[in-house]
């Protein structure tokens, strides 16, 4: 893991760049110390044309394979949901479900 600095940097078809960044939940998974795993956070940001972020749950034992998934994913235009990983749709709030067929 990188403090503070993107673990990939991708560009899509359309040309926009997307870092994409993983954050530990646990200071000592930070050091390596956890012997089990830890709740991990990635999330994939694009600064322009707009600010754009989508963002995954995982554990750390999956992190590293989540991330080159969503890498991955994000070079071929799409938002890919790796296995073990739970995706928060940035479309909605907290507690509100996906919209249905019938929303719009």
């Amino acid at each position: 893991m990188k403090l503070f600095r993107p673990e990939r940097k991708v560009t899509d078809p359309e040309g926009r760049t997307w870092e994409v960044y993983v954050s530990r939940f646990s200071l000592r998974a930070l050091v390596g110390l956890a012997h089990h795993p830890r709740v991990v956070g990635v999330e994939a940001v694009s600064f322009f044309p707009t600010r754009t972020r989508h963002r995954w749950k995982t554990t750390s034992d999956h992190a590293e394979a989540a991330v080159e998934q969503i890498a991955r994913g994000l070079a071929a235009g799409e938002i890919a949901r790796p296995l073990g990983t739970v995706y928060k749709d940035p479309r909605l709030r907290e507690g509100q479900g996906p919209p249905s067929f019938g929303d719009g």
